[in-house]
């Protein structure tokens, strides 16, 4: 890839994080009048910017962690090929972390099934599945609501928004513990433009 064309396409998935976030927020400042609509929406936006946030991230902590890596001309010739939660895997084995704890350690690998199930709403939106109630109009069967409804309810989407959180606190404990030519405000630096949670605090 050009120097050129790399440059504009952080440009552009950088505008499309801060777009996205700011969807997200003007979504939650509707507070009691947030609509069904809106709540997909919602979805649709925050999944967009944990997927924009993580695959940037991984191309910036790839190249910087280049020396700690003996298999890195492989990852980097093919990290644009894979998905974010497959780059994720191939980082996570990838690198070595030093100096963090255990215990923690191993609690934070829990990040993928978090990522899967959090990409689950996303999928189901995407992928064209029913939202709302089926109505049998002769009356022969009972109403029943289809599988993808909940996605549309208050307490999904408080859930989703821990899930992100939950997610984001743990990518930040592997950026800030794994082995690089990284200085402590560069770490710090990569976490706020690529992990903010701010945006949901409204």
């Amino acid at each position: 890839m050009k120097i050129q064309e790399s440059v504009r396409l952080e440009v552009e998935s950088l505008y499309l994080l801060i777009s996205n976030r700011k969807k997200c927020t003007n979504i939650l400042l509707k507070g009691d009048d947030i609509t069904k609509e809106d709540r997909m929406d919602f979805l649709i936006s925050l999944h967009l910017v944990l997927e924009l946030g993580l695959n940037a991230l991984m191309r910036k902590v790839i190249k910087s962690g280049k020396r700690h890596y003996t298999n890195y001309e492989s990852i980097d010739n093919h990290i644009d090929q894979v998905s974010y939660l497959d780059k994720l895997r191939i980082w996570l084995f990838s690198v070595s972390f030093k100096g963090v704890d255990a215990d923690e350690l191993g609690n934070n690998m829990d990040i993928i099934g978090n990522l899967i199930n959090f990409s689950e709403a996303r999928n189901k939106l995407l992928h064209g599945h029913m939202i709302g109630r089926i109505e049998y109009a002769s009356g022969e069967q009972p109403s029943r609501t289809t599988r993808a409804h909940d996605l549309t309810t208050e307490e999904f989407m408080n859930c989703q928004i821990d899930l992100f959180i939950k997610i984001v606190k743990s990518m930040s404990f592997f950026i800030r513990g794994f082995e690089a030519t990284l200085t402590d405000e560069g770490r710090e630096s990569f976490i706020k433009e690529y992990l903010d949670t701010s945006f949901l605090s409204t």
